[in-house]
């Protein structure tokens, strides 16, 4: 069954998107890990589950955000109230 038969729409998005929320998700990584290895002179190999903890607190914000903004349909809740 189509999206079109079920009256859903959908939400493309162009290549050049794409590219930019995947470049910004790239560089949010590499921002956590820069502030891992420069601001807390921690790192993957001395201390990973510190350094990994700190990746996830800079990156998911970023991911959350712009993958927010091309949801399929947004008007739909994604959490079941």
């Amino acid at each position: 069954m189509s999206k079109a038969s079920t009256g859903n729409s959908w939400h493309s998005m162009s290549i050049t998107q794409a590219f930019f929320i995947h470049l910004i998700c790239g560089v949010g990584l590499a921002v956590g890990f820069w502030v891992a290895h420069n601001v807390y002179s921690i790192n993957l190999v001395s201390h990973p589950s510190h350094t990994l903890r700190l990746i996830l607190v800079v990156e998911t914000p970023i991911v959350i955000l712009l993958y927010s903004c091309f949801r399929q349909n947004p008007d739909k809740c994604s959490v079941p109230s």
